[in-house]
């Protein structure tokens, strides 16, 4: 395997922050992902509190220019070691690769995970649309690295094509999709006061954090977090910190925040980000105690429907691949989870987790790794 020998590792904010102007010209050059800006990276490291891990930033030079950013996970138990994405697959993280260099940085990055770095596997989800998945194969073939392959709905993500007007969005989803709405919009005005608000940007934007965690801490989500050690939504907050620094700089990349409002309480909201021409649905939730009106479902639509309504706006990206989305949704893109793995012990792993009683035990052992080979 040839390595060009000049890659960089960061596993702190501060070695982000030295590059940031050159990390994120490569970045706008080379990825559609506004996620992968280094604003957002830089955030994630500053909160990162999974076990027995550290962030690994892998920044591949070429005669001092950037032509590969691999934004990884280093995590060890036991003295077993392997790497994942920085960020969870809702985020499709990916290899960010010059074009023309595209398999000699694959090369490079395996071979620096692999010995450099001792790793025995290399967890990631990549995206159907990633021009990196088709050279993982033979990538991994040339360099004696074992592939295996795990599919499944709980990992992709629902999206729009826009290519129509509102009205007639609404009609190629049938009658029922009308009259749900219709009938929602009666529930909440016989509650009594509603309103929908939208703030785009910086606008209101203090007042709009606090709606947002005040809406999260009725949420019925907040159960969850409780039961993991967690008392708000991290990386919701990284998403708003960062956004909040990124939207005053970077002209391609916009925040709005969609709010339904009953007796002048915020009960549920949507948070979009715009980058270029696709509108991410990045984060939704809803006040629990007001369940029955589905004010979730309603917040949801008007956040839809007011990116149907953008200019720029070509595609809608749910992120997620969660229930309620078919409603609006019957386009699924798949991810692809690959687990690369280096010698005997990963595999004969692989072929013990496949047996139910075998993979409870191991999962008391190391529950982290398990849960992401699964």
């Amino acid at each position: 395997m040839r390595n060009l020998r000049n890659i960089q590792v960061i596993f702190n904010p501060e070695g982000i922050s030295k590059i940031e102007k050159e990390f994120d010209s490569f970045v706008s050059k080379n990825c559609n992902n506004p996620f992968m800006h280094s604003i957002f990276i830089r955030k994630r490291i500053e909160r990162n509190s999974e076990p027995n891990s550290k962030p690994a930033i892998l920044v591949l030079k070429e005669n001092d220019d950037i032509i590969g950013i691999a934004p990884l996970l280093l995590i060890e138990k036991f003295e077993f070691r392997y790497v994942k994405w920085l960020f969870s697959c809702w985020y499709s993280p990916d290899f960010i690769l010059n074009d023309a260099k595209r398999e000699d940085c694959l090369q490079s990055f395996f071979h620096y995970i692999f010995q450099n770095l001792s790793c025995k596997f290399a967890i990631l989800e990549i995206s159907a649309e990633s021009e990196n998945q088709n050279l993982l194969d033979q990538v991994c073939e040339s360099n004696n690295l074992s592939i295996h392959q795990i599919k499944g709905a709980h990992l992709n993500h629902r999206v729009i094509e826009v290519d129509r007007t509102w009205d007639e969005f609404q009609k190629s989803r049938g009658k029922d999709f009308r009259v749900e709405f219709r009938s929602l919009e009666r529930k909440l005005s016989a509650a009594s006061n509603f309103r929908t608000l939208m703030f785009e940007n910086t606008e209101n934007e203090d007042d709009s954090l606090k709606n947002i965690m005040q809406v999260e801490d009725g949420s019925w989500k907040q159960n969850w977090r409780r039961s993991h050690n967690s008392s708000f939504d991290v990386g919701l907050l990284n998403l708003w910190e960062g956004s909040s620094l990124v939207i005053r700089t970077n002209l391609d990349f916009r925040r709005k925040v969609w709010f339904l409002e009953l007796n002048g309480q915020v009960i549920a909201y949507s948070l979009v980000i715009e980058y270029g021409e696709t509108g991410y649905v990045a984060k939704t939730s809803f006040n629990n105690s007001c369940r029955n009106l589905n004010p979730g479902i309603y917040i949801f639509n008007e956040a839809v429907r007011g990116l149907f309504n953008s200019p720029t706006i070509k595609k809608i990206d749910f992120m997620t691949n969660l229930s309620f989305m078919k409603k609006w949704s019957s386009i699924e893109l798949e991810r692809t989870k690959f687990v690369i793995s280096k010698g005997s012990l990963p595999k004969a792993l692989m072929r013990l987790i496949q047996k139910p009683v075998i993979k409870a035990i191991l999962y008391r052992f190391n529950p982290e790794l398990i849960q992401s080979l699964s």
